[in-house]
C-alpha cells in the first residue's frame, strides 16, 4: 500500500469510520467511483450518525435523511477529496448523479424496510406468547369457528 493509501487510511480512521468506509473510500479513489458506491458511503454514514450522534430519535434522523433531501446533505458525509471526486464524477457524466440518487433510494429503503422487520419481528414474537401462555386462549376447544367465539364476548 502506497503511502498516500496508507495517509488516507489513518485520517479515515482518525475521524472515527470504520476500516470498511476507509477501504471502501481508498477503492473509490483507485479505480473508478462507481454511483452505488457512493450510495452505500454516503448511507452507512448516515446510519452511523442517526444511530450515534444526532440527537434525534434513528428512525426522525433517518426520515430527515431521506432520497429527496440527498443533495441537500451529501456534502456533509463526504469529505474534501471524496468531495471533489463526486464532482468529476458528475461532471463527466450526465446521468452519474441521477445513478446516485436512485441507489440511495434503494439502499435507504432496505434499510427501513429491514429496521420495520427488526421491531415486527418483536411484536410479533409477544403477540404469539401472550395468544399461546394466555389461560383463557387454552381453554378454547380446537377446531373452534372464531365467529363462534366472537359472540360469546
Amino acid at each position: 500500500m502506497g503511502d498516500s493509501l496508507k495517509n488516507e487510511l489513518v485520517y479515515n480512521e482518525m475521524r472515527g469510520e470504520t476500516l470498511l468506509n476507509a477501504m471502501r473510500y481508498i477503492c473509490l479513489r483507485e479505480i473508478k467511483m462507481e454511483p452505488r458506491e457512493v450510495a452505500e458511503l454516503v448511507l452507512d454514514r448516515v446510519v452511523s450518525y442517526c444511530a450515534h450522534n444526532s440527537g434525534d430519535s434513528t428512525l426522525d434522523c433517518m426520515e430527515y435523511h431521506s432520497p429527496d433531501q440527498l443533495s441537500v446533505f451529501i456534502d456533509a458525509y463526504l469529505n474534501e477529496e471524496e468531495n471533489k471526486d463526486l464532482e468529476k464524477a458528475i461532471e463527466s457524466s450526465d446521468t452519474f448523479w441521477d445513478e446516485v440518487k436512485k441507489e440511495y433510494e434503494k439502499l435507504w429503503n432496505e434499510w427501513w424496510i429491514k429496521d420495520i422487520a427488526y421491531h415486527l419481528d418483536d411484536e410479533l414474537k409477544t403477540l404469539y406468547e401472550a395468544i399461546a401462555y394466555n389461560d383463557c386462549f387454552s381453554q378454547i376447544p380446537v377446531g373452534l369457528n372464531a365467529s363462534k367465539l366472537m359472540k360469546n364476548y
